[in-house]
């Protein structure tokens, strides 16, 4: 299998982060303000903090750091092989017939 997102651990973090925590601790506390409203307006919330902690991960710039390693490359055979493979005429650049 071909790996194409190599050091994207600080993305999946910034959403579980958003998602978990942020997410039910937000309704937790406007629940008793907004009552089952809470639920539905978080979503929007959630969304802009991820927004947030995105860009600044983003802008911060140390994921222009990330290399791939020589050992993650996939082989010759593999790249044949995925190069080959059979699929369908939508999902390919120069699809025929």
């Amino acid at each position: 299998m071909i790996k194409r997102s190599h050091g994207a651990v600080a993305v999946v973090i910034i959403l579980a982060v958003g998602l978990v925590p942020v997410r039910f601790g937000y309704i937790l506390a406007t629940y008793g303000w907004l009552g089952a409203d809470a639920i539905w307006t978080s979503f929007p919330v959630t969304s802009l903090i991820n927004l947030a902690l995105a860009s600044a991960y983003y802008f911060n710039g140390s994921w222009k750091k990330a290399h791939m390693r020589v050992e993650d490359r996939p082989g010759d055979d593999e790249c044949i092989e995925h190069a080959e493979a059979t699929r369908e005429p939508g999902g390919a650049l120069n699809p025929a017939g």
